[in-house]
């Protein structure tokens, strides 16, 4: 969904600048498709987490009820977050939004170390 969505958003894109440019002068058209790609990075971004929160408890019914398979645990778990997709949407963000420093942290800092190393000595 992620590529399909990003393929469309970038065509899209392409094909707006490209409009734009022959309206407004590349002055005007770089403002507007700077506005235009925030925009659509914001909308790619709460549609696949607004997917993320109606499928996120996908594997409880399979856990919880009996006699039910895979399809059938999709529907179950996007007819269970229906009513509150939106809350469970604000969740996940916020999650994600507080896991960022934790993962700068321990994957992004230690790395900045390594900097004044050269890669072809066995120090680095």
């Amino acid at each position: 969904m992620y590529l399909g969505l990003a393929s469309a958003g970038f065509i899209t894109l392409g094909v707006l600048a490209a409009v734009l440019n022959m309206i407004l002068g590349p002055g005007g058209a770089i403002i507007t498709t700077t506005l235009v790609a925030i925009l659509m990075v914001i909308t790619l971004v709460m549609g696949i987490t607004w997917l993320y929160a109606s499928l996120v408890i996908t594997e409880v019914p399979l856990a919880v009820e009996e006699n039910i398979n895979g399809s059938e645990s999709v529907k179950r778990s996007w007819e269970l977050t229906k009513a509150s997709a939106f809350r469970i949407q604000g969740l996940v963000i916020f999650t994600g939004l507080v896991r960022l420093p934790i993962v700068f942290s321990f994957n992004y800092l230690p790395s900045l170390f390594l900097l004044p190393v050269d890669a072809r000595t066995s120090i680095y």
